[in-house]
């Protein structure tokens, strides 16, 4: 019985009291960038409409400015745009990603193998 090799995984959570920003409302963010909508994004993202605007409020909250600019329905059906500072927050996050990321990368392996090792000394 052969068992998967041991690996290592870390998200990166932004939080002042409490976690604002993290991967999830990344991805939402991503998805209103490509579609123009909240809604859309919470559905793309499988999140209901509700959340979405708790997690955007949150992390506008978070941060101390908007990330999204918003337009009510209407003749073109509204829609959500993000501000100039929401892609200067997402490009810096990626950023701290990558470097933890490849931090990890780097690192992992050879803790992997010092568990192999501790595992072959007791015979399994």
């Amino acid at each position: 019985m052969g068992k998967k090799p041991l690996t290592c995984k870390v998200r990166v959570i932004l939080r002042r009291e409490t976690s604002f920003y993290g991967p999830g409302v990344e991805e939402l963010l991503i998805c209103v960038r490509r579609s123009g909508s909240l809604r859309k994004a919470a559905e793309m993202t499988g999140i209901p409409y509700s959340k979405a605007w708790k997690m955007i409020r949150s992390a506008e909250q978070g941060f101390g400015f908007p990330l999204l600019y918003c337009e009510q329905g209407g003749a073109d059906g509204g829609g959500s745009k993000l501000s100039p500072e929401a892609i200067e927050v997402m490009d810096g996050y990626s950023r701290v990603v990558k470097a933890v990321t490849d931090s990890l990368d780097a690192s992992f392996p050879e803790y992997r193998e010092r568990i192999g090792r501790l595992r072959s000394e007791r015979g399994e």
